[in-house]
């Protein structure tokens, strides 16, 4: 009888086994589901607040007087450098006149009149936000944040900032 019955018992445990073995696969996949989706969205909210506050920087000195008339170009550079060291997130922070023609916190002379970012904020006034791309000054991968600087409703300059992506993944 014992011989009758032992070989069923162990097709029992083994079937047993094997559909607690698959049902708590699908149950761990779908936590490492759920885990992956609840941390992705924290990082994500995370990192909105982070480049929300960037741009706040960078509206921030636009919205100062003398940035605004664009006349004082050395109390400009100033206060950029000063923001730049003070989030210090930042590569590149420069005041690009409505010609393309820039300074930046260190005191370059540049152009930005070809780029799309640049003429985007000058068109609609608003806030732009590039999509990961190559600084053609650090030659990094670099997020690019420009602001326009308004002047009675008139746009007198644009104020960019580019965030390293390292720099992205140090704000996480």
């Amino acid at each position: 009888l014992l011989l009758i019955f032992l070989p069923l018992i162990f097709i029992v445990l083994g079937v047993l086994s094997g559909v607690s073995c698959y049902v708590a696969q699908k149950a761990l996949v779908s936590s490492i589901d759920q885990t992956a989706l609840a941390i992705g969205s924290e990082y994500s909210s995370r990192l909105q607040k982070d480049m929300e506050e960037l741009v706040g920087n960078l509206e921030g000195i636009a919205a100062i007087d003398f940035v605004r008339e664009g006349t004082d170009q050395e109390r400009i550079v100033t206060v950029m450098a000063d923001m730049k060291q003070r989030v210090g997130i930042f590569g590149t922070v420069a005041h690009i006149a409505p010609n393309g023609s820039a300074i930046t916190s260190d005191r370059k002379l540049e152009t930005y009149a070809e780029r799309d970012y640049f003429k985007q904020a000058l068109a609609t006034k608003k806030m732009v936000a590039t999509a990961p791309m190559m600084s053609k000054s650090l030659k990094k991968l670099v997020v690019i944040l420009a602001v326009p600087v308004l002047n009675n409703g008139q746009v007198t300059g644009v104020l960019m900032g580019n965030v390293p992506l390292h720099r992205v993944g140090e704000m996480l």
